[in-house]
């Protein structure tokens, strides 16, 4: 009935019409990437803090003491930190993680080492490793339990969900630690005792 000519004629007609669509596509490569992310722009690109600034925010905690090796240890712990959102925002999410790990990083001041540990997280997650993303998120919660992800990665389907479920649990034990500490305050109280 339709033959090898009908056949070529369908293969052709929907060739053209795929073909636009796919190089749609590839046009588009660079926000489906920026989608994967939840809509997230690399770092560098939105303006995240450079070295400098990372400095500044750590010599505004760290205080006067020290100021001359202080200043250079924080500089040069700043520059590791934005090496490794660099690397982040690279996809280089192994070398990443450990550049974020630095001993130097570690030792900062909490609101930096959260930082560090959020994109710690993020490349743990893209990488499939779930494991180390909720304990990334976990540890960064115990730091800061006030923690919570901007507004353009929360609902990112790969780290977003397993955020959740480390804030809820963070949620949670700091409810069974007021519980237990208002037991505790209970108990050394004397019920007796007249007004």
């Amino acid at each position: 009935m339709g033959g090898p000519l009908v056949m070529t004629r369908h293969r052709t007609f929907l060739a053209c019409l795929l073909l636009p669509l796919s190089l749609a596509g590839c046009a588009g490569m660079a926000d489906s990437i920026t989608a994967a992310r939840g809509g997230v722009r690399p770092a560098t690109e939105a303006g995240a803090p450079g070295a400098d600034e990372w400095a500044q925010r750590w010599s505004v905690q760290v205080g006067p003491q020290d100021q001359e090796p202080e200043q250079d240890r924080v500089r040069k712990t700043a520059a590791t930190m934005v090496d490794g959102i660099r690397l982040y925002d690279n996809g280089d999410f192994e070398e990443a993680i450990a550049r974020l790990s630095e001993p130097g990083i570690r030792s900062a001041p909490g609101p930096i080492r959260v930082e560090a540990l959020k994109y710690i997280a993020f490349s743990h997650c893209v990488t499939n490793d779930l494991a180390d993303c909720r304990l990334a998120f976990d540890t960064a919660l115990a730091i800061d339990p006030d923690f919570a992800l901007g507004r353009g990665e929360g609902g990112h389907p790969m780290w977003g969900p397993v955020f959740e479920q480390a804030k809820a649990a963070s949620e949670q034990l700091r409810a069974r630690a007021a519980l237990a500490h208002a037991r505790e305050r209970m108990r050394t109280q004397d019920l007796w005792r007249p007004w």
